[in-house]
């Protein structure tokens, strides 16, 4: 099981391959010193994956602006096929950490 880093300010999505395709689902957006991330221990979690959305060295240089628009670029970005509902739910999931950036 991962534990939480809290020096480790990195932002991770968290997905999982659509049998039969070249789509992922959707999970969510993790950050690498939050208590959620994946249990693989668990055999529900074992075709659940983690991805490094910005590195945390990267996300300290930036304004909350630029973390927002990177986000979205990063997360949206056209090779990365999204299970119907997945680029709505992104987009939901990062205007909540903008907003939560910009308070």
């Amino acid at each position: 099981m991962k534990t939480s880093n809290a020096s480790d300010h990195s932002i991770f999505v968290w997905w999982r391959s659509v049998p039969d395709s070249n789509k992922r689902e959707y999970l969510g957006i993790r950050f690498a010193s939050s208590d959620d991330h994946i249990d693989y221990s668990k055999n529900i979690a074992r075709d659940e994956k983690e991805e490094v959305v910005i590195d945390g060295k990267q996300l300290d240089a930036l304004s909350s602006d630029e973390i927002c628009s990177l986000l979205f670029s990063k997360l949206l970005k056209p090779e990365w096929e999204w299970k119907i509902g997945g680029r709505e739910s992104i987009k939901t999931d990062v205007y909540a950490i903008c907003e939560r950036l910009t308070k």
